[in-house]
């Protein structure tokens, strides 16, 4: 298999098993690439499976649970999960590639975004102290408006023209051909990517390749997630 193909067949697992995935009023989830995944997409219009998959949910909308045996039935497993302190819920999962053809791919990170006030963050384990839960946590934020647009904002955007209503969704995804135009694939981009990449890689339209990781103005560091 070639890297373009493998690449289509990744990224294919990947839309299908966020496809299917729902609220607890049965709609579907709102989820997008972001942060490594997403500048290499923006950047160079392109998925070549040189890093880590970093993908964006709801902390609270999307079933962990579910999302996990969808991924499993594709040939990946859990290789490490961190956990809210305060009600045992996921804040960030990664997924390693076990099955034939993927093995050996770049892992998957599932960031759950918690919403405080008007900014969204993600965490992860910054301090690899390799446990659930946490001595302490480092949460980035971001504006939250950023990932979660107002339905006004959208609409407008949505009315501005047939193309743009055919690439951005209800929800406020943008959903991007990848892999030539008008084909199967899409990739899923959040509302503001381009504030998104600023504030996340300063500089990034003048670098091939970001490699460092992504800074944010809103830290907080915390010894549990009840004090967000």
């Amino acid at each position: 298999m070639s890297d373009e193909q493998l690449s289509k067949t990744i990224l294919n697992r990947i839309n299908t098993v966020m496809s299917f995935q729902e609220n607890m009023f049965g709609k579907r989830i709102r989820w997008f690439f972001s942060f490594g995944t997403l500048l290499e997409y923006i950047a160079d219009r392109t998925f070549t499976l040189n890093f880590d998959i970093d993908i964006g949910v709801f902390y609270g909308e999307c079933d962990a649970e579910k999302m996990t045996k969808g991924f499993e039935g594709f040939g990946y497993e859990v290789k490490s999960v961190l956990l809210h302190d305060v009600d045992r819920k996921p804040l960030n999962i990664q997924f390693r590639p076990t099955g034939e053809v993927i093995a050996g791919s770049p892992h998957i990170d599932v960031y759950f975004w918690i919403k405080s006030k008007n900014k969204y963050y993600h965490t992860y384990d910054i301090n690899r102290e390799g446990k659930k839960i946490p001595k302490r946590y480092v949460f980035k934020g971001i504006q939250a408006e950023w990932i979660e647009p107002d339905k006004r904002d959208v609409e407008h955007y949505r009315k501005s023209g047939i193309e743009t209503s055919q690439v951005l969704d209800e929800r406020g995804i943008w959903h991007y051909d990848i892999f030539g135009d008008h084909n199967e694939y899409t990739f899923a981009v959040p509302f503001k990517y381009g504030t998104l990449l600023d504030e996340w890689y300063p500089g990034w339209r003048f670098r091939q390749h970001y490699k460092g990781q992504s800074k944010s103005q809103w830290i907080r560091d915390v010894k549990s997630c009840g004090e967000l």
